[in-house]
């Protein structure tokens, strides 16, 4: 998959990535935990157009964004066309760790204990939620 990178360190941000496939979210992943061990990982699954939750929850995301850590890595990860997506043998449905079953979902990561916590679909639009879930 291709990978897009802004560093966002510099303006006090948090890292962010956007990814397509599974490859290129491990290597994000791997990547975030090499440039800030005790930093935080997020994930998040998401489709372009054809989503109308993704859509809604696009503003709330970027708003949250803005006063995340500049500690934290964000992921955004494309989940594909309507059709990929929407296919039962999608592999981040069944990955043990992901198992993601909606979108938008964002996931937290903790590098020793694996996905720590998740927003999904209507949380994802919930700004408060999203703030203190991006700061935790």
């Amino acid at each position: 998959g291709k990978e897009e990178t802004r560093d966002c360190v510099k303006e006090r941000m948090a890292h962010q990535v956007t990814v397509s496939g599974k490859a290129a979210l491990d290597a994000a992943v791997a990547a975030a935990w090499s440039r800030i061990p005790k930093g935080s990982v997020f994930a998040y699954f998401v489709a372009d157009k054809w989503c109308p939750d993704c859509r809604h929850a696009e503003p709330v995301i970027n708003a949250a964004l803005r006063t995340a850590p500049a500690t934290a890595s964000f992921i955004t990860v494309n989940v594909g066309l309507r059709d990929v997506w929407k296919s039962p043998d999608h592999p981040y449905r069944h990955d043990p760790t992901l198992r993601i079953t909606g979108v938008p979902t964002l996931l937290k990561w903790d590098k020793e204990q694996g996905v720590t916590g998740r927003l999904v679909e209507d949380d994802c639009c919930d700004q408060e939620r999203v703030n203190s879930f991006l700061r935790s």
